[in-house]
C-alpha cells in the first residue's frame, strides 16, 4: 500500500488458497509477520537499477558507505534482481520466476545461499515457493524490481533517496537498455522493451511519498519522462555531483 511506512506494519494475512463449496468463495489465509525492522539509519538510501546508465559507476564505493561527518550521510543501499551477481546490497529486492530461484540459490560469495545471507523481499508467491529464504514485500506491492526497491526505501522512513541507473528504455526500436540483457531471467539485448509501465509505477511513488526528497542520479539528466516533471520532490545530479553530495570517493574513470 503506497504512501505507508513501517510505523503501521505488524505483518498482514496472505491467501494461500481458495475453493468454492455450494457456489461460495472459501479461503484459506496465513498470517505473515513482519520480519525486517530497519529502523536505525542515517535517512539515506542508495537504489541501484540495472540500467546501462550506471555503467559510469563503481557501485563498490557504497558497500559500507560511511559519507559526511561522523558518518552523518551513511547510505543504505537497495537493488534488484540480478546486481546479486556482483554486489552484496543491504536490500535486494527479486521478482520473477527465473532469477527468484537463481537468488534463492545463488553461492557466488559462500557456501551460504545468497538469500539466506542477505535480506531479499519478494512477493507472497515467492515466499511460499521458497520458505524461509524471502521477506515479504510490505502489503505484497506488486510493481516492476527497480521500483519496489525505491517503495522499500520508502517505507523504511528513508527522507532522501538516491536512484542510480533508472534511466529506462531510451534506446528505441530493437534495444534493451537493462545492463543484464540476454543473461538468464533477462529479454535479449535486441529486444524491444517499454518502460511506460515502469514510469507510472515511479509516480505513483512520487506522488504517495511527497515528504521525501527523490534524486535521479544520471549524467544525461535531460533523458527522462516530462510526467517526473510535474513532482517537486523529484530533482537531478550528474555522477559527480552525487559523488561531491554524499562523501562517496573517486569517480570510475
Amino acid at each position: 500500500m503506497l504512501g505507508k511506512n513501517s510505523d503501521e506494519y505488524d505483518g498482514e494475512f496472505f491467501i494461500t488458497s481458495v475453493r468454492y463449496e455450494n457456489n461460495q468463495r472459501k479461503e484459506t489465509r496465513e498470517w505473515i509477520p513482519r520480519t525486517v525492522y530497519n529502523d536505525t539509519h542515517m535517512g539515506v538510501a542508495v537504489c541501484i537499477g540495472n540500467g546501462e546508465s550506471r555503467n559510469k559507476f563503481n557501485i563498490n564505493l557504497l558497500s559500507g558507505h560511511r559519507g559526511g561527518v561522523l558518518g552523518s550521510m551513511a547510505a543504505q543501499t537497495y537493488g534488484c534482481n540480478a546486481l546479486s551477481r556482483g554486489f552484496q546490497c543491504d536490500f535486494l529486492i527479486a521478482t520473477g520466476k527465473d532469477l527468484t530461484e537463481e537468488v534463492a540459490n545463488s553461492t557466488e560469495y559462500s557456501d551460504i545461499p545468497y538469500a539466506q545471507e542477505r535480506i531479499v523481499y519478494s512477493t507472497a508467491p515467492n515466499c511460499l515457493a521458497h520458505p524461509g529464504k524471502f521477506h515479504l514485500v510490505p502489503y505484497n506491492v506488486q510493481m516492476n524490481a527497480g521500483a519496489m526497491a525505491v517503495y522499500m526505501a520508502c517505507f523504511d522512513k528513508h527522507r532522501s533517496i538516491y536512484m542510480l541507473g533508472y534511466e529506462g528504455q531510451k534506446g528505441g526500436e530493437g534495444y534493451n537498455a537493462n545492463m543484464f540483457a540476454g543473461t538468464p531471467g533477462y529479454m535479449p539485448q535486441n529486444h524491444t522493451v517499454s518502460s511506460e509501465k515502469w514510469e507510472a509505477n515511479m509516480c505513483q511513488i512520487f506522488g504517495a511519498y511527497p515528504d521525501i526528497s527523490f534524486t535521479i542520479v544520471d549524467n544525461n539528466v535531460n533523458g527522462y519522462p516530462d510526467t517526473y516533471k510535474w513532482y517537486k520532490n523529484v530533482r537531478y545530479l550528474t555522477y559527480r555531483e552525487f559523488i561531491q553530495e554524499l562523501d562517496i570517493g573517486s569517480f570510475k574513470h
